[in-house]
């Protein structure tokens, strides 16, 4: 971790409250809202944002899969075959496996041959979260004045600048370790 320097960025108090509320919001709307537990949709964003297409359906290695949850979340295996069984019972994601020569067609690559696959339930689902995320939005705005909702939809940018930046850790080729810590 990078140490703090006298032109830090600092973040407020409120910030940090009002990121606490926006992820307790996201939660209830997984549960509540769209009938899936957080990690699930976790899993089934992981597999649609690193998936490989193949003969129209999106495939992501198992082993990527499983140790972006060990390495992430500190997920146990049996935790995580736990969740694979849930959502595979489901009906959001297949388990199986791949041919060698079909692993190397789809990912360019040779290595293990197990795979999960999002199914069109699973992607239907993650609409449904979409969906119910840009309803609050939407909601939200609808009561600002224009200047407030004018300037919050031009950090949207900024919004989508951060979120692409947290999410690269969790890209399958991501490593701390050929991290430039000088990029700004």
């Amino acid at each position: 971790m990078k140490a703090r320097t006298p032109n830090s960025l600092t973040i407020s108090e409120d910030i940090l409250y009002q990121l606490a509320v926006i992820a307790n919001r996201l939660v209830y709307a997984c549960k509540d809202e769209c009938n899936i537990e957080p990690q699930a949709l976790l899993v089934l964003l992981h597999i649609k944002h690193f998936g490989k297409t193949y003969q129209g359906d999106m495939y992501l290695p198992r082993l990527l899969l499983t140790r972006m949850l060990k390495d992430k979340f500190s997920y146990s295996d049996g935790d995580i075959s736990k969740l694979m069984v849930s959502l595979h019972s489901a009906g959001l994601i297949t388990r199986g496996a791949v041919s060698p020569k079909e692993r190397v067609e789809i990912f360019g690559k040779p290595g293990g041959t197990q795979v999960v696959t999002l199914t069109s339930d699973g992607t239907r689902r993650i609409e449904q979260f979409r969906n119910a995320v840009a309803g609050h939005a939407e909601r939200w705005f609808a009561k600002q004045s224009r200047k407030t909702s004018f300037a919050a939809k031009k950090g949207m940018a900024l919004l989508e600048a951060l979120a692409m930046q947290a999410v690269r850790i969790y890209d399958p080729n991501f490593s701390l370790e050929t991290t430039d810590e000088t990029e700004e």
